[in-house]
């Protein structure tokens, strides 16, 4: 979070998070889940602008309908 500081104060900035797909399991899916959503729309959304300095900081991610569609294609293997 120190490292947003220098970016600009601007109408819109954009950062894009990678995550690595490659250290998710199944069996951790709904841990997962938890987790990333605490990130978009639980506390740690709420602390983010606070922490960053950024009044108007917004979180966008795709990953709740990732997650979604994992969950369904885990059930359909069961």
């Amino acid at each position: 979070l120190p490292r947003l500081d220098g970016w600009s104060s601007t109408a819109e900035d954009f950062w894009r998070l990678p995550v690595d797909t490659g250290r998710l399991r199944a069996d951790r899916l709904g841990a997962t889940e938890q987790d990333i959503a605490s990130y978009i729309t639980g506390p740690v959304s709420t602390e983010l602008p606070a922490q960053t300095g950024r009044e108007m900081l917004r979180t966008n991610s795709r990953l709740p309908e990732l997650f979604a569609q994992a969950r369904a294609r885990s059930q359909a293997a069961a």
